[in-house]
């Protein structure tokens, strides 16, 4: 899925790879398992240089690139995740139920 707020990075020929949004903070990857129900998580850039993975408010990863560019775009917005102490991974609200 080609939008103008990120670029895509990886072999273009596979499933996989990395999705760059513009602003330079966020990141969303690919798990690489081609039959991954919930393929997509994000990674947040942190001040001290390290990555703070974000998944779905349901504990999961996103199920569709395009939810979890909507996540971003959220995140950009100024919308914050949620930590979960359980499992230690930010959680990002997602707008609606079709997304579970």
């Amino acid at each position: 899925m080609k939008t103008p707020d990120f670029v895509r990075s990886g072999p273009p020929e596979r499933i996989y790879g990395e999705w760059r949004h513009t602003s330079g903070n966020y990141v969303i990857q690919h798990c690489g398992h081609p039959t991954a129900n919930y393929p997509y998580m994000i990674l947040a850039r942190q001040a001290d240089g390290n990555a703070r993975p974000i998944i779905a408010s349901y504990g999961r990863g996103f199920r569709k690139l395009a939810w979890a560019q909507d996540a971003v775009r959220a995140l950009v917005a100024g919308a914050q995740p949620i930590f979960n102490p359980d499992n230690k991974y930010w959680l990002m609200p997602v707008g609606s139920t079709q997304h579970q």
